[in-house]
């Protein structure tokens, strides 16, 4: 049995949906302007959660490494798959864990962009807390061997920036830590 997809993809946290995070999209002046996905309001400071799935990146790198395209199958990725991926240098893999998370983060600077453009174009919003707005990158694991690669290289990001990257796990216990 191979790894479920609902495991990897972008709203695989269940914990996010009962914070009730700010809907943006009514106070968007221009409908094309993108926001992060949730905007949660604390007492002090907004924090802007950008759900990333990492590890499906992760995998879809490590296919073409492989010449082997991910192609799931029935909503999983195939044993047969993860096991040729698996053969990967330890090196190698780290390097294709290390791009997921650079090309998935670039991806979101422009979202926080609008998003503090959105929120300062309402008074009610545009204070102290989009001053001291903090991004969280929200993801899931698979429960797989590859989770120990990823919190890593997490780890190591981890220490230099203060709880960018939260498993889905910890949310809870990151927002506390923030003061939400």
């Amino acid at each position: 049995m191979g790894i479920s997809l609902s495991k990897l993809t972008e709203g695989c946290c269940l914990s996010l949906k009962d914070l009730k995070p700010l809907d943006l999209d009514a106070y968007k002046s221009d409908k094309s302007m993108s926001s992060v996905d949730n905007v949660l309001e604390c007492d002090d400071k907004y924090i802007f959660i950008e759900e990333k799935s990492f590890l499906l990146d992760y995998y879809r790198l490590a296919g073409i490494e492989i010449d082997s395209y991910l192609k799931p199958v029935n909503g999983e990725i195939s044993d047969d798959f993860l096991q040729r991926i698996s053969k990967l240098d330890k090196e190698v893999k780290k390097k294709l864990m290390y791009q997921s998370l650079y090309e998935k983060t670039i991806s979101s600077v422009d979202k926080v962009k609008d998003t503090t453009f959105i929120l300062c174009g309402d008074d009610d919003f545009c204070n102290k807390k989009v001053k001291n707005a903090i991004t969280i990158y929200l993801y899931c694991q698979s429960g797989e061997p590859i989770d120990n690669l990823l919190t890593k290289v997490f780890d190591l990001k981890k220490a230099k920036s203060k709880d960018k990257f939260v498993a889905c796990k910890d949310l809870i216990k990151i927002l506390e830590k923030k003061g939400c």
